[in-house]
């Protein structure tokens, strides 16, 4: 498979259509989904990169010579067209977009992808990975014990900062607004990328309990708290609402609507897929426009991160078990870890306000894996960019190199990567 890395780069680019023109749905959501290279991914789309100066018929038209068809063209800012829409707008080329996916049918992946591979003017192909959630509900919690918090330090941060000022994207299941009591204060009008909507409604409570972690209303005498309790959370949604996975190629619209869209840091408690270069770009265009994206290195038990929390310049969270103020950090046995993995947080048994999916009760739940982790290194690195605004690469800095590791500040270690954040000491070091 071809790994050749195209530059990606924003816009200023108006497109004169309507994106509600086209039927809710694309085709490839509903498409079968197979074990390749020991990852899920969909049995009859791949991602394509072309030529950067390829018009977008003349992508059209290659595509269709070897008999395939192309199922959507993805812009830089996150959004999903239609051929047809696209087609209708003059002079786009091939640098205008982020990647397209292309249909085939009859044929076995590993044959569509070395075809693809051979086609005039393709630069990359990557299959349309399937990701899953890292979670694993628990039973309902209403105590309001918070421990995971004072664990890493937030008590102490929250004397000069709260995260006001800043838009953190949660790319995930939506999230609930109706019948909460504790929800977060500002909740942005965000996109639905599965359905090409703007209905954000969770129905698995993943996406809630996560964006609540991270700025669930504070000091209103109601519930928990929120560690970046003054953020805003722009919900992108990306998995489907019957628990099915989230497609490749809509994780990378949503990190680029992100982008686009305000964001200063982005969550991903998601993962399981192969590498991606649009992916792996859409990562890097984001921390070079100093958007800081984080996610969760898996749920394994293994000493591999996964995908796409193993990129370069995303942020890998790994989980650890909760313990006394002070005490060494120990990893979660469920929580993947290597050479990839850059901090850990707590992972287990945290509770937040959401609700039952089965039932649509809301209360105050138990939820434990990296998904539960990586929001409470991404509402950290909110502290930050409201207390000195964002930089990407400086808010990175300042959360590993003041980590708390059994082998010593600044160290690096296979299973807790460089320690167990610590909310205080990083704004202290920003």
């Amino acid at each position: 498979m071809k790994r050749i890395f195209v530059a990606i780069f924003v816009l200023a680019l108006v497109i004169a259509v309507g994106h509600s023109a086209w039927a809710l749905e694309l085709a490839y959501k509903h498409d079968p989904v197979m074990e390749f290279e020991g990852f899920q991914a969909s049995a009859t789309t791949a991602i394509v990169t072309f030529t950067p100066s390829f018009s977008l018929k003349k992508i059209v038209r290659e595509v269709e010579s070897i008999g395939f068809t192309v199922e959507s063209f993805s812009t830089q800012d996150g959004m999903a067209y239609r051929p047809a829409e696209l087609l209708k707008v003059r002079g786009m080329i091939s640098a205008d977009l982020s990647h397209t996916v292309v249909r085939f049918e009859d044929l076995s992946l590993e044959d569509a992808l070395r075809i693809l591979c051979e086609t005039p003017g393709v630069t990359e192909v990557t299959p349309n990975w399937v990701h899953q959630l890292y979670w694993t509900p628990n039973d309902p919690y209403y105590a309001g014990y918070q421990g995971n918090f004072r664990q890493i330090y937030v008590d102490k941060a929250w004397g000069s900062v709260s995260g006001t000022n800043v838009t953190v994207a949660v790319i995930d299941t939506g999230i609930r607004k109706t019948g909460m009591k504790d929800s977060p204060v500002t909740i942005l009008a965000g996109y639905n990328f599965y359905l090409n909507n703007t209905d954000t409604t969770d129905h698995l409570a993943h996406g809630t309990h996560v964006s609540n972690t991270i700025a669930e209303h504070t000091n209103n005498a109601v519930g928990m708290a929120g560690i970046a309790y003054n953020a805003k959370i722009l919900p992108l949604k990306v998995f489907p609402d019957n628990g099915g996975g989230a497609y490749e190629s809509d994780i990378i619209d949503a990190i680029n609507y992100a982008t686009s869209h305000g964001a200063n840091v982005i969550n991903m408690s998601l993962g399981g897929s192969g590498y991606s270069a649009q992916t792996d770009a859409a990562i890097t265009n984001a921390y070079n426009h100093n958007v800081l994206p984080f996610a969760a290195s898996g749920n394994d038990g293994k000493a591999t991160v996964s995908y796409p929390a193993a990129y370069t310049n995303c942020v890998a969270v790994g989980s650890v078990k909760q313990h006394a103020v002070g005490a060494a950090a120990v990893r979660s046995t469920f929580s993947n870890y290597g050479t990839a993995l850059d901090i850990v947080a707590p992972g287990e048994n945290i509770a937040q306000e959401t609700f039952d999916p089965n039932t649509g009760v809301v209360g105050y739940y138990y939820m434990s894996g990296t998904s539960m982790a990586c929001p409470h290194a991404v509402a950290v690195a909110a502290l930050l960019v409201s207390h000195a605004g964002a930089n990407a690469a400086k808010i990175r800095a300042a959360i590993l190199t003041t980590a708390h590791n059994p082998a010593g500040a600044g160290k690096w270690t296979n299973t807790l990567g460089y320690g167990e954040i610590d909310a205080y000491q990083a704004l202290q070091h920003y």
